[in-house]
């Protein structure tokens, strides 16, 4: 999940607690075991709540990129009835998605997932990296800096300073929303990839390096390769 502030995006953690869940086969970037599709298909219901057509269909575009790795998740678009993915648009600077079947606890009458600074105005690069990132998001995927194995070099200090600055979070919010990993039990993963679409721009200015880590604006071959795994066998 992505929320925005005046200098850089950040995606915020709106998964469940991290408890112990055994460990399936290894893969190229990181996925939340609970909460998978069944790998052998599924079809996904999506059902837009409110929004411009042109932003619909916008999203839908860059939804589709999945679909030549995630060949076993289908995306079936209604109007009416029930739905597992329902779109929001409410204007308030911030972008989530909930994680895999994390979906379908939720109401019929609320949103599983939030486009907040989408206009007819948005690039069309931004409307790839979001909305690619938070489908990613509804496919199980969690956020790459929050893998077992993405060791980051966080100056911790000036991580806590600078989200208190921007978004007046606390340390245990800062530390849950930004540094906290997943533990190795609940998550499918190999190697880090920093290319991720689910990798997030991290300045460098938060990092003790001073390298800052540019994130994912599309795809990743891993991103892909590991769509494939999960979800693109026959």
């Amino acid at each position: 999940m992505i929320f925005v502030n005046e200098q850089i995006h950040v995606c915020i953690d709106k998964g469940k607690a991290t408890e112990v869940y055994d460990k399936k086969t290894e893969g190229p970037i990181a996925v939340d075991t609970r909460f998978m599709w069944p790998s052998q298909g599924k079809t996904l219901k999506i059902k837009f709540l409110e929004g411009d057509s042109y932003i619909i269909n916008k999203v839908k575009e860059k939804f589709s990129l999945w679909s030549p790795y995630a060949k076993n998740i289908k995306f079936e678009y209604v109007t009416e009835g029930n739905a597992d993915v329902r779109i929001d648009f409410k204007q308030d600077e911030s972008s989530w998605s909930y994680i895999g079947q994390e979906i379908l606890d939720y109401p019929q009458d609320q949103p599983t997932m939030h486009f907040g600074w989408f206009n007819k105005d948005t690039k069309d690069e931004e409307f790839e990296r979001t909305a690619v990132h938070e489908m990613g998001h509804t496919l199980g995927f969690i956020h790459e800096q929050s893998q077992p194995l993405a060791n980051i070099d966080w100056d911790v200090d000036a991580v806590y300073a600078y989200f208190k600055k921007y978004d007046n979070w606390d340390r245990d919010t800062t530390y849950h929303n930004v540094m906290e990993r997943y533990s190795k039990q609940i998550t499918q993963y190999t190697e880090y990839d920093p290319t991720s679409i689910m990798q997030y721009f991290i300045p460098k200015e938060l990092l003790k390096s001073g390298n800052a880590i540019s994130g994912g604006n599309k795809l990743s071959e891993l991103d892909k390769a590991f769509a494939k795994q999960l979800y693109g066998q026959a």
